[in-house]
């Protein structure tokens, strides 16, 4: 005990040195561990809300390329694909709220758009009627919840962790968009 209040390195018996040099490493084996199982942790809850704004993503990807023939039968299968993985997306694995609320705000848009364009596809006759307009305008207001929804899924994984140049872009796309939207209006 006498060796603590001063520094006699030089005096030091070799069972004291040994004792210290446990105490110092099991010091430093605890912290890497703490880092270690903390970083991991931070890793898996970026990864699932990666996967969160991925599935956003997809789904406005998929509304764009709908938005042409939103009544056509793989039109409909698509959406009511998305809409089902949207669903089953289990809220327990999902790391921030937010990201709970916007993957229910997308799944209840693709829910609600397959219901829509599946009662308007069997009023339907060729050409385009005012049965097809209102599947355009269907698929336009899902965009928006989509949108929406994408937001609050952006916004808490950006806080997660810095954006991917992929969320980056697909971020800058949906501003740009917002912005021309609002342009339009004025």
């Amino acid at each position: 005990m006498e060796y603590c209040f001063y520094l006699d390195w030089t005096g030091w018996k070799p069972e004291v040195w040994a004792a210290w040099t446990q105490a110092i490493l099991s010091a430093a084996a605890i912290y890497a561990a703490s880092r270690l199982a903390t970083r991991q942790e931070r890793l898996t809850m970026r990864r699932r809300a990666d996967a969160c704004v991925g599935l956003i993503t997809h789904a406005q990807d998929v509304l764009l390329d709908v938005v042409a023939r939103p009544t056509l039968g793989s039109s409909i299968a698509r959406i009511e694909s998305l809409s089902q993985q949207l669903r089953e997306v289990p809220l327990e694995s999902v790391p921030d709220f937010r990201l709970t609320i916007a993957v229910r705000q997308a799944s209840s848009a693709m829910s609600a758009l397959h219901a829509d364009l599946s009662a308007r596809k069997t009023s339907i006759s060729y050409g385009i009627s005012r049965n097809e307009m209102a599947a355009r305008e269907d698929v336009k207001r899902a965009a928006t919840e989509l949108d929406a929804a994408y937001a609050l899924a952006i916004e808490a994984a950006n806080e997660l962790q810095s954006p991917t140049i992929r969320q980056r872009l697909a971020h800058w796309r949906f501003k740009r968009k917002n912005e021309k939207a609002q342009a339009g209006t004025h």
